[in-house]
């Protein structure tokens, strides 16, 4: 039985991202060097992983508040970045790392985790519905005009 039922795959990577190892293996090309305060590790600590693109290379996502933020500096401070632009962010507010977490608070978070994922994931099916609904709609109005 699939744990996570009829979620694409964006909502399956989101979820998988909550570790703290697989974030960082999403940062295979990142813009700068391990010896920079900006660098993979740093970043995979502070809650982001990886979404860039060719054009975006520094885009991350937050695996928990879903914050995107691009435009990093090499001297950023990826907690300080993070709690900057998304002051309610749960995991940012701790500013611990993984290792460092209560088995209380790593399981808090992981609650916030499927909430967030699982609310947005219904908020887009309902969306969908609404979206065919409307379609339908205006077809019949279209067939209503024909007559």
């Amino acid at each position: 039985m699939d744990l996570i039922p009829d979620l694409s795959n964006a909502y399956k990577l989101q979820l998988s991202m909550f570790l703290e190892e697989n974030r960082l293996e999403s940062f295979k090309k990142w813009v700068f060097d391990d010896d920079q305060p900006c660098n993979a590790a740093k970043m995979a600590e502070a809650g982001f992983y990886s979404t860039a693109t060719k054009s975006d290379p520094d885009l991350v996502q937050c695996f928990l508040c879903s914050k995107p933020l691009d435009g990093w500096d090499a001297k950023d401070n990826p907690w300080e970045e993070h709690l900057s632009h998304s002051k309610t962010c749960t995991f940012a507010k701790l500013k611990l790392p993984e290792e460092e977490l209560t088995c209380v608070q790593f399981a808090a978070i992981r609650k916030e985790q499927l909430q967030n994922v699982y609310k947005k994931h219904f908020a887009d099916l309902i969306q969908d519905r609404k979206d065919a609904w409307d379609e339908f709609c205006a077809s019949i109005e279209e067939v209503a005009k024909m007559k």
